[in-house]
């Protein structure tokens, strides 16, 4: 019967590289927190004996990721669920660990609007402008899109945020980020809170400092 060895080589001297991934069209925010996390994953090779330099490299979009992923040009590849099962069928990468988000292992989406909102139901947001977070987000897009839709909704990206937007479906815009959701969403002094009808998110959310005090209302989760 036909035998397969498999070899394998230590070489203390071999210098060997992985590369970290995700998908943002923000790098310069996101690198730190990254940089961060290859830093102590290349510092726990270390110390189990394994010299190897942890990189970390961004993707403006899915289908760059999944080539950069076949050019083996990334080794890990770290995202929320939508862009992570897109990026496992056209690359045969499998998820091994679930990432957690701001502290937290599971979240939620919701959509909200301010406090002192006229808005009392999903449809009353007929005719109006929601936000959501990034075209690739699992909790601030893809779920609470899906979420609207299946309550009768009607939904249209506008690719400006002026454009009229018809009696019977909701506009939606990208704010680019947890952060801009909430301060579009709640702060009146933002230039966009005044067109803006609700916004969705992640829950727990990123709320910066200066929004602790704003008061928000949960219109559907």
């Amino acid at each position: 019967m036909p035998g397969v060895f498999c070899i394998l080589l230590v070489v203390p001297s071999l210098v060997l590289s992985i590369t970290l991934g995700t998908i943002t069209d923000r790098p310069s925010r996101y690198y730190p927190k990254y940089r961060l996390l290859a830093d102590y994953i290349q510092r726990k090779l270390s110390e189990a004996g394994l010299r190897e330099e942890v990189g970390v490299r961004f993707a403006r979009d899915v289908d760059q990721m999944i080539t950069l992923m076949k050019r083996g040009e990334v080794d890990v590849f770290v995202d929320s669920v939508y862009p992570t099962l897109k990026v496992c069928r056209a690359t045969g990468c499998e998820p091994i660990l679930i990432r957690w988000k701001n502290g937290v292992r599971t979240y939620k989406s919701v959509v909200f609007v301010r406090k002192d909102s006229p808005v009392r139901s999903v449809k009353d947001l007929a005719g109006s402008r929601i936000a959501f977070d990034s075209p690739y987000s699992t909790s601030g897009y893809l779920i609470p899109k899906k979420l609207l839709k299946g309550m009768g909704l009607k939904l249209i990206e506008l690719k400006d945020p002026s454009h009229k937007v018809p009696r019977d479906s909701v506009g939606y815009l990208f704010a680019g980020g947890e952060e801009n959701v909430v301060a579009w969403g709640l702060v009146y002094s933002h230039p966009w809170t005044r067109i803006l009808k609700a916004s969705a998110c992640s829950q727990p959310s990123t709320v910066p400092p200066g929004l602790k005090g704003s008061a928000g209302r949960i219109l559907v989760s």
